[in-house]
């Protein structure tokens, strides 16, 4: 915090707009290193993929626009980047996304600016374990009809989301 106060005290002696300087800020804090992403083994671009689906551990997908999960779909220590505005809808099927066997966490993140939401529709399911969401407008949507008995989330964090878990007319 010494830090901080330091640095605006300068910028306001310099006539530099403290709010100028918090914006900065929080968008750094906020954003992701995106200048250093490795190749994707995975990018899903406006589709619908209706054959259930394993992806390999540490697989990196990317998604852009919206992505359609109609079959079950499981990741296992995957980093998933949502680009901007990004929304992926899981319908009637099962999204599992989990640590590998030794621990290391699976992530969905954005990167730029922020992705719209992972829905949960209708006779759909997720199942999330040791995974980290970040930079979702909207991250986890449960619309009405979802299956809370399938839903499970444990030991995952939710970071630098407009709103982290939403459930419609539940």
């Amino acid at each position: 915090m010494k830090t901080l106060n330091y640095v605006l005290s300068i910028l306001l002696r310099r006539g530099i707009s403290v709010f100028a300087f918090l914006i900065i800020q929080v968008w750094q804090l906020n954003a992701q290193n995106c200048s250093a992403l490795p190749n994707f083994n995975v990018t899903l671009n406006n589709q619908t993929i209706n054959v259930p689906t394993v992806y390999p551990i540490n697989s990196w997908i990317r998604i852009t626009g919206t992505v359609n999960f109609n079959a079950n779909v499981t990741m296992s220590r995957c980093t998933v980047l949502m680009d901007p505005g990004a929304i992926l809808n899981i319908n009637n099927s099962t999204f599992t996304m989990t640590a590998d066997a030794s621990g290391n966490r699976s992530l969905i993140f954005g990167c730029g600016a922020m992705w719209q939401a992972i829905r949960v529709n209708t006779g759909a399911a997720v199942v999330f374990r040791n995974s980290d969401i970040k930079n979702g407008i909207q991250g986890l949507v449960f619309a009405q009809g979802f299956l809370p008995n399938l839903k499970k989330k444990k030991n995952c964090s939710f970071s630098a989301n407009s709103v982290a878990i939403t459930a419609q007319n539940v």
